[in-house]
């Protein structure tokens, strides 16, 4: 992990910076987020402790937008359904349109080129409908347009000198590889509306993300919580919500039933759970050796991680907002027993 920057916030380098640091997740990460948060809003005995930073990386970063701006998380899940897939993101058409515009010149191309020719005429075919396919289906546009119709709501311009909270939102340049940290002034400017929409840009799905000439992708591609980026801010004192946990089927503890009847495999419940699981163990790992690195280079900072119990989370992908319910009913409960833990000056 490459070294971190050295502090730039005075307040919080003197050890009075408090984080709230969100990770990524998909619709149902921010699902469990908007819950565990307004439940500890409301059971913390002083209610939600009073942040100095905001730091949220994909789904967690239109979360720690809002919360950023002034809306409390009771706000938000009074308001869950307008998180809804159909209103953040849409189909994009352009795309599709260009992309089947470029195929029968790409095809004639591969033919001259015998790409269909043996011995790999069936892995020429897909590398040519690898090239023709868009960078991602879906556009973000609308996501852009919540976040500014939610920041004019509160009369804050889409800006983040305008916030009244430090936000702090990372993306990754998709050309360079480059970590850009939204919301830094060291860093590229852009609109808060499409520092999130640039965080939340998961490759496959959707579009990157273009400022300022560059394009952008998901944030938590290279780290889904981001933790460091509060610690390079002088963050004494950090609460981190990490929605994202490989769920345990170790057909002991829980069964995961088979569609030939028992208890199953992850595999046996075909492509997208298993590539979603894959994707959730790798973040699980990198976690945990994140963590441990970052108690010993700063052992001074208290950091407290609230996230699900393995047992108690599914296979459901992370953008099916039909989970929805039971996912926020989820983070309630890990919530209200954060509450009970958490010192009352966190």
């Amino acid at each position: 992990m490459p070294a971190l920057p050295e502090t730039r916030d005075r307040t919080a380098a003197q050890g009075r910076g408090k984080a709230l640091v969100l990770g990524g997740g998909g619709l149902l990460g921010a699902m469990y987020e908007i819950g565990c948060l307004a439940a500890l809003e409301r059971a913390a005995p002083r209610g939600m402790p009073d942040f100095d930073l905001y730091v949220g990386t994909s789904a967690g970063a239109v979360v720690a937008s809002l919360l950023a701006a002034g809306y409390t998380a009771s706000d938000l899940l009074d308001s869950v359904d307008s998180f809804s897939p159909g209103k953040l993101c849409r189909l994009d058409l352009n795309a599709l349109l260009r992309a089947s515009v470029r195929l029968p010149y790409r095809w004639a191309r591969g033919t001259l080129a015998g790409l269909f020719r043996k011995p790999s005429p069936v892995f020429g075919a897909l590398a040519l409908l690898q090239e023709a396919v868009p960078a991602g289906l879906l556009s973000l546009d609308p996501l852009v347009g919540f976040i500014q119709e939610r920041l004019r709501s509160r009369g804050l311009e889409d800006a983040f000198e305008a916030l009244p909270h430090r936000l702090l939102i990372p993306a990754i340049d998709l050309d360079t590889g480059e970590r850009v940290v939204f919301g830094d002034p060291q860093h590229v400017r852009a609109s808060v509306s499409v520092a999130v929409a640039a965080s939340c840009a998961i490759p496959r799905f959707f579009q990157p993300v273009s400022s300022g000439g560059r394009d952008f992708v998901d944030g938590g591609i290279a780290d889904a919580l981001n933790l460091d980026v509060a610690l390079s801010w002088g963050a004494r004192e950090a609460l981190v919500v990490n929605p994202m946990v490989a769920p345990l089927n170790d057909r002991d503890s829980r069964c995961l039933p088979s569609p030939n009847g028992g208890c199953g495999h992850v595999a046996e419940q075909g492509l997208v759970a298993t590539l979603g699981q894959a994707i959730k163990i790798s973040h699980m790992i990198h976690s945990a050796t994140s963590f441990h690195l970052h108690g010993l280079t700063h052992p001074e900072v208290r950091v407290e991680v609230i996230q699900p119990d393995r047992l108690e989370v599914d296979l459901d992908s992370p953008m099916d907002f039909r989970g929805r319910d039971r996912v926020l009913a989820l983070g309630k409960s890990d919530g209200i027993r954060l509450a009970s833990r958490l010192s009352a000056d966190l």
